[in-house]
């Protein structure tokens, strides 16, 4: 029991980073990659599944206007910025359905269903994001430390987005692309310190496109503020509840975009967050919530800019 509200901490915050970095053009579900600890792998013949929600919120600058007047019948008329700007986001709205099964001690099949819509100017999509598949493999697990590695491929399942390909998010792509990372945890009876890194290799998709290649690199810091018992005061409620808090500093990197062959100068850039959440367990039952703020962001383009992320999920295990 205490096994798998571990692998709560650590596995599925990053599964859940995994899957919209990849179905989303790179961004991350996530946010709760924050809270860790030192169980990498579910048990053999175990399964988990999670559902969770994310949303996202862009800053979204007034929109700039300017009148021309004409001479003789032809009336003055106003343009906005809006007329020849690229695609700008203001709101993301992002759920996902993730199913995992141990195979072994050591290793772990996931599969991942995304959904998303997305707010922007001058228009909105939605629909099914890429499916993703991949596997996890504790390679070392020695005293206080834990480390696995995780590979696998998003499949091109997901709706055709019509925003147009100067957007960071993106809902299907069609394309076919290899991911891999690598989990790295020490875990102390009430502290955890993680490192994590992930890789997405963008494949050719719509229009022969290729919507750039992502990573992403995360530190967080783990605080157990119960294990086993309640949070709350024990002559209030007896129930045998785990809670961690936990904090975190994550970086994104996006490449740059090309349609055939020919690069986007207009796409890419970097992306630095620092988040915080707490997480929740109650037998076989986890509920994290997590939030993180931009810090610092320099992107190649024109897009609003990150400002706010918040994730809440419901997991259980069997």
């Amino acid at each position: 029991m205490k096994k798998q509200f571990l692998f709560m901490l650590f596995v599925l915050p990053i599964a859940a980073k995994v899957s919209s970095q990849c179905q989303c053009g790179g961004a991350s579900m996530m946010m709760l990659g924050e809270n860790t600890n030192g169980s990498v792998s579910l048990k053999r013949n175990s399964w988990m599944v999670e559902s969770g929600g994310e949303y996202r919120y862009f800053n979204s600058p007034e929109v700039a206007t300017h009148t021309h007047s004409h001479s003789g019948s032809v009336p003055s008329h106003t343009h906005t910025a809006e007329d020849t700007a690229q695609t700008k986001l203001n709101h993301a709205w992002m759920g996902s359905l993730n199913i995992r099964y141990g195979v072994t001690g050591r290793l772990t099949l996931s599969v991942q269903q995304p959904y998303v819509w997305l707010t922007a100017t001058p228009k909105d999509a939605g629909g099914r994001g890429d499916l993703l598949f991949f596997a996890t493999y504790k390679f070392l697990d020695r005293n206080d430390f834990s480390a696995a590695i995780l590979g696998g491929v998003k499949l091109p399942l997901g709706t055709r987005s019509d925003l147009g390909n100067e957007s960071q998010l993106m809902i299907g792509t069609g394309s076919y692309d290899p991911v891999t990372g690598i989990n790295l945890a020490l875990s102390k009876p009430k502290i955890i310190l993680r490192a994590t890194a992930f890789y997405k290799y963008a494949g050719t998709g719509y229009n022969d496109t290729k919507y750039g290649n992502f990573f992403n690199h995360t530190v967080s810091f783990t605080y157990k503020v119960k294990d086993g018992s309640a949070c709350t005061s024990d002559s209030v409620r007896k129930i045998p509840m785990s809670c961690s808090v936990f904090t975190s500093l994550s970086g994104e990197l996006y490449g740059r975009q090309s349609t055939n062959d020919v690069v986007s100068a207009e796409t890419g850039g970097y992306l630095l967050l620092a988040g915080a959440g707490i997480q929740f367990g109650n037998r076989k039952w986890s509920f994290p919530l997590g939030a993180s703020f931009n810090v610092y962001q320099r992107m190649h383009s024109e897009e609003n800019s990150n400002k706010l992320r918040v994730r809440l999920a419901v997991i259980r295990s069997f």
